[in-house]
Order: C-alpha cells, then sequence, then structure tokens
C-alpha cells in the first residue's frame, strides 16, 4: 500500500500528540446543533507540509469510510480561488467564471464562493 497521498497508508504514531488533543477537544465539545438536530463532526484531519499530523474519527465510523463533504468543499474551493487571485491568475471583480456540473448545469463561481445557488 502506498503512503498518503498517493495512496491510503498512514501512521497514527506519527500524529502529533498536542494536534490529537485540539482536534478531539474540538470534535467532542459542546456547540449549538445544526439544523438536522446534531452535532456532526464525525471526522477531521490535519495536513501540515504534505504530510497528516493529526486525524480524529468518531466512534462507529472508521477513517476511510466515505461522508458527504459540503462544508469541506466549499472551505476548499475557497482556498484554491483565493490562491489563484494572490498569484494574479484570476481577477474575481473583472471575470465572471462559469463551471460547469457533473448535472450539466452551469454555475457562476462567485455564487459557490458565497455559498448561493445560482444556476443558469
Amino acid at each position: 500500500m502506498e503512503e498518503w497521498p498517493l495512496g491510503s497508508e498512514v501512521d497514527p504514531e506519527s500524529f502529533n500528540p498536542a494536534v490529537q488533543t485540539v482536534l478531539k477537544n474540538f470534535a467532542e465539545a459542546e456547540r449549538p446543533l445544526n439544523k438536522a438536530g446534531s452535532v456532526s463532526s464525525r471526522q477531521l484531519v490535519v495536513i501540515h507540509k504534505g504530510k497528516i499530523v493529526g486525524e480524529y474519527v468518531k466512534d462507529g465510523f472508521y477513517s476511510n469510510q466515505p461522508l458527504l463533504a459540503w462544508s469541506m468543499t466549499k472551505s476548499v474551493l475557497n482556498l484554491l480561488v483565493g490562491r489563484l487571485v494572490k498569484q494574479g491568475k484570476l481577477d474575481l471583480n473583472k471575470t465572471r467564471t462559469y463551471l460547469l456540473t457533473p448535472s450539466s448545469s452551469v454555475v457562476l463561481l462567485l455564487s459557490l464562493l458565497f455559498s448561493s445557488s445560482f444556476f443558469l
């Protein structure tokens, strides 16, 4: 098996104990309930310089279990677009960028960044 990120091999013994403590405390802290009436931090991962340095997996789940990742997807998209803006490769004030979704809908990039539903 190959080591992450090319494969799924991860060594939990190499995780940073301080990061592990922060992840556990965050995941298990009492927070306001979401719209579904629950707090749903099931898995958290911290990646530093291309290596997984910490991971939290809620009891009853396993680390390679597929989960819906809507909120994470928004965060990653905003991070990637922010990097393109910082590098001067994308100007959100001058560019109307449209994306084609898997369902063949067209969506304005700014709508995704602001988490609004604006499909054309």
